[in-house]
């Protein structure tokens, strides 16, 4: 349950580094948002404080994975190329 909670502020993270990778979530990678992640002012909306509250349930990494993976699957809908 905890995971589903914080993954708007994760799909919010994504959705911005998709934007900044001209709308393509292909592009994106999880070292991209990882990278971003670190930029305080980036996705400033997301809260940070909440995405790290999966740290004790998974890796911050393999949860951005899965969340990547399903906006892939739903990306057209999404707008995202």
């Amino acid at each position: 349950m905890e995971i589903a909670l914080q993954a708007g502020h994760a799909s919010g993270r994504i959705i911005a580094c998709a934007f900044v990778k001209g709308g393509r979530l292909s592009d994106v990678s999880v070292k991209t948002i990882l990278r971003k992640a670190k930029e305080k002012s980036f996705a400033a909306g997301c809260d940070r404080n909440r995405i790290v509250l999966i740290a004790p349930l998974m890796e911050i990494a393999a949860f951005y994975e899965y969340a990547l993976a399903g906006m892939r699957e739903i990306r057209a809908e999404l707008g995202l190329v």
